[in-house]
């Protein structure tokens, strides 16, 4: 399950951000994708920054499993029967 995890995310960010990308270059010769030109700190880097820190825990937990590391304990929500 693990393998199959480190296999699908790449195969996901590749099936969520391809198609479009290429499109988009076959049709104007540009990707489209733009990086916000923004001084440090203000929203716009924000959103930058923390869109690519979201991408990794998908890629890290998967590598994290392979290496034989423990997973994490579970969440519970308060007052739920453990």
């Amino acid at each position: 399950m693990t393998l199959a995890a480190l296999l699908l995310h790449p195969t996901g960010l590749l099936l969520a951000f391809g198609p479009r990308t290429l499109l988009a270059r076959l049709r104007t010769g540009d990707t489209a994708f733009r990086r916000p030109e923004t001084t440090p700190f203000s929203p716009d880097w924000w959103g930058t920054v923390l869109f690519a820190a979201a991408l990794l825990p998908g890629l890290a937990a998967p590598v994290a499993a392979l290496a034989g590391l423990p997973p994490a304990p579970a969440a519970s929500s308060p007052g739920s029967a453990d």
